[in-house]
């Protein structure tokens, strides 16, 4: 289930025995935590909390976990950065795991990056990050528990430039809070939060696409302004990554979970490729690709400066 459908089910009174907390949103990973130990958090949470988050073994776990509570209904333990994929399938982890502890809450906090398959019974928690929509609702609300009220711009906005990344969103949203009164707009946002280098790309790659020349080269002139071609060849190898994962999303019947595992991205960034790769034929993706490869082989061959080299793919790209 998703983040957002915990908290529901918890007051409803539908807790599993097992958690296990996925996703790469570490906020929502925190939270979600933090949702699922509020229950222990009194005068006996020393006796009935129990944490893991280092030098750990699959026997540890158990025998926390076949502790009986203290004076209390339950008993928690957390496993924190879990990353014993084979203690799950088979071991004493894995008997465990098959007949839980009744009064014990057991979760599992999965290093990011981790695929683990975990056994019927264990119920997966996903913390990637949420879709723009919803992020926006919470930031309004996130502004509300501030004591400030935000234009719908200003929230979609924070949430594009932040890429819905909720840790992000929240040092934001302090950051803003100390610097308006009222209300927070659009331009707040613009002026205060910079922006994350992904969004920038995607910014950029989104006016190419759309053939919008003055804002493709407005984000063009600013990014390369200090004429480091370091940091140019870093902008067209990302630009040149942008176009792949919209082609790939455009050609491919893989899923996004699969291919943001192929490429080595966020989940996130392959549905927003694939959102932009929805109104443009894969031949023209292709042949962006194609253009900033010959920028960058032309660069590195000495044929002409990074600069030069990008600029020429920038145009190529507006004319493709």
């Amino acid at each position: 289930m998703k983040f957002v459908q915990l908290k529901a089910k918890l007051n409803q009174g539908s807790w599993a025995p097992v958690y296990a907390i996925e996703g790469d949103d570490a906020f929502l990973c925190q939270k979600a935590e933090g949702l699922l130990l509020a229950p222990f958090r009194n005068d006996l949470a020393e006796m009935n909390c129990t944490f893991f988050s280092e030098g750990y073994s699959a026997a540890d776990i158990v025998e926390a976990a076949n502790v009986l509570p203290f004076l209390q209904e339950k008993r928690a333990v957390t496993v924190r950065d879990f990353a014993l994929k084979k203690e799950v399938e088979k071991g004493p982890l894995a008997d465990y795991l098959a007949h839980p502890h009744p009064e014990t809450l057991l979760i599992f906090a999965v290093r990011p990056g981790e695929k683990i398959k975990w056994p019927a019974g264990v119920e997966k928690v996903d913390c990637s990050r949420e879709e723009p929509s919803v992020v926006s609702r919470w930031i309004a609300g996130m502004f509300r528990a501030e004591g400030l009220q935000a234009d719908a711009a200003a929230c979609t906005r924070l949430c594009d430039y932040c890429l819905c990344n909720m840790g992000r969103i929240n040092g934001e949203i302090k950051k803003l809070s100390a610097y308006c009164s009222g209300r927070v707009t659009e331009k707040d946002v613009e002026a205060l939060v910079a922006k994350e280098f992904d969004y920038v790309v995607f910014d950029l790659s989104n006016a190419v696409l759309k053939k919008d020349a003055g804002r493709a080269l407005s984000v063009s002139e600013e990014l390369t302004s200090s004429n480091d071609p370091g940091f140019v060849v870093v902008l067209l190898t990302a630009l040149y990554n942008s176009f792949k994962r919209m082609y790939a999303a455009k050609v491919s019947k893989e899923s996004d979970k699969i291919l943001a595992g192929y490429f080595k991205v966020k989940e996130y960034a392959i549905t927003m490729a694939r959102k932009q790769a929805a109104r443009v034929p894969a031949e023209t993706l292709k042949r962006c690709m194609d253009f900033c490869a010959e920028a960058d082989f032309a660069f590195k061959s000495g044929k002409m400066p990074a600069l030069s080299a990008y600029r020429n793919a920038l145009l190529n790209i507006l004319n493709a």
